[in-house]
């Protein structure tokens, strides 16, 4: 990889966090922890998961990033692929998600037994 590639995949990284801290801050008030789970691991993984992308065959970019070029810039562009992986992702996303809220309530339902 190329040290430019490499930049594009920090600065894309560091932007995610950036948004799940705000989605965070802004859903503190909410009474509903299993939806902040689900909407902060939707987030990351729509925004970080890779996409190959079309005509470079060695590159990877962001999938929402190929799919949104794909079907918006490109007259003979091809979303599909990068659309079959935003799903996969997002369903992926959801299930994690609902592990991270079924594990943080195990894990409170016992300090309080304890």
């Amino acid at each position: 990889m190329a040290p430019a590639y490499v930049w594009g995949w920090v600065v894309v990284t560091l932007a995610a966090s950036g948004l799940l801290f705000a989605l965070q801050r802004a859903l503190r008030g909410w009474e509903a922890p299993l939806l902040k789970a689900l909407a902060g691991c939707w987030l990351l993984v729509i925004l970080l998961v890779p996409a190959q992308v079309p005509r470079h065959n060695e590159e990877l970019a962001p999938a929402i990033v190929v799919y949104v070029f794909e079907a918006l810039f490109q007259r003979d562009g091809n979303p599909d692929p990068a659309g079959r992986i935003l799903a996969a992702a997002s369903a992926l996303a959801l299930v994690l998600g609902l592990l991270w809220w079924l594990v943080g309530r195990f894990r409170r339902g016992r300090a309080d037994a304890a």
